[in-house]
């Protein structure tokens, strides 16, 4: 008699199918680092439609939106519907960057999950083809995950861009809302509405990266100024450096307040060449350029 029983599936086959589970589990489970957001889902999707109607421009120039936003006059216009596409920008990119942080961790979390439930498998797995295979897929999945990791090496840097997207957009809207004080005339919702695309541009990837680089070259620009300085100086001895050397000891010691003093003034000085100098090149470094800084910083600080 041939035995008709199904047969139950074996240790290996168990153990993959609740690998996958546990891989698909872990692959769902994304992190965005951020609180739940309290708004309704519809809110934002309503205030987009209500606030960028077709006919906004049209009955603003008229001076009459009640049909649209129950006002009137052309400033009470201006104001309602620019603090509100503002507050669709704001919306927008919360969501954004949730999304951003979600979907970088959402992939770590699933490989690694699935890694270390196939370690764990491996080791309590009972018979040697078991723990052969397993033992395998871990490694590809970890070998997997460090590809993937790779293709999104910017994990890490996320922070850093949404810190300066949050800067960009912080510098656009005060300049929206320091302009919103003046009267429409000098201040129309279309010239209002150019820089509402500067806010939502602020918000994107690629500019946060343009200014980070930017940031970063002057600063390199900056810092090699500053070293050709220093290889190239001279120290100098002229009356304007020893003047300036003996006010910034007030006696034997340095005088911290003098030297704060002096930095400020350097560094908020109206000639943008000095706003990198340090006390210590100005005092010591022999040049022409610092000569004369020297002697302005006597008469403007002023040095006695």
């Amino acid at each position: 008699m041939f035995d008709r029983r199904i047969p139950r599936p074996g240790a290996s086959f168990r153990a993959l199918a609740g690998v996958v589970c546990l891989s698909v589990l872990g692959g769902c489970a994304a992190l965005s680092g951020y609180p739940k957001d309290p708004q309704n889902s519809s809110a934002l999707s309503q205030l987009r439609d209500k606030y960028f109607a077709e006919g906004i421009d049209d009955c603003y120039r008229a001076g009459d939106c009640q049909a649209l936003l129950n006002l009137s006059g052309r400033q009470a216009i201006r104001d309602d519907v620019v603090l509100n596409r503002m507050r669709v920008y704001d919306m927008e990119f919360s969501l954004f960057a949730r999304d951003l942080s979600g979907a970088n961790n959402s992939v770590s979390i699933g490989t690694d999950l699935t890694a270390l439930a196939l370690n764990g498998l491996g080791a309590s797995a009972g018979d040697a083809a078991t723990k052969a295979a397993l033992a395998a897929a871990s490694g590809g999945v970890l070998a997997s995950n460090g590809a993937v990791n790779k293709d999104l090496f910017y994990e890490k840097t996320v922070p850093a861009l949404v810190a300066q997207m949050q800067a960009d957009r912080l510098k656009a809207e005060t300049s929206i809302l320091s302009a919103l004080v003046k009267p429409d005339v000098d201040y129309s919702l279309q010239r209002a509405e150019l820089d509402l695309d500067t806010l939502n541009d602020a918000g994107s990837l690629n500019a946060a990266v343009a200014n980070i680089t930017q940031q970063s070259s002057t600063q390199q620009a900056q810092s090699q100024l500053q070293m050709n300085l220093y290889q190239t100086a001279v120290t100098a001895y002229t009356p304007s450096a020893s003047a300036v050397r003996t006010w910034l000891k007030n006696g034997a010691t340095l005088d911290m307040g003098r030297y704060n003093q002096l930095q400020a003034w350097l560094t908020n000085n109206s000639d943008p060449n000095l706003h990198g100098v340090t006390v210590e090149q100005l005092t010591d470094v022999s040049n022409d350029s610092l000569e004369a800084a020297r002697q302005r910083a006597i008469a403007e600080v002023p040095i006695k």
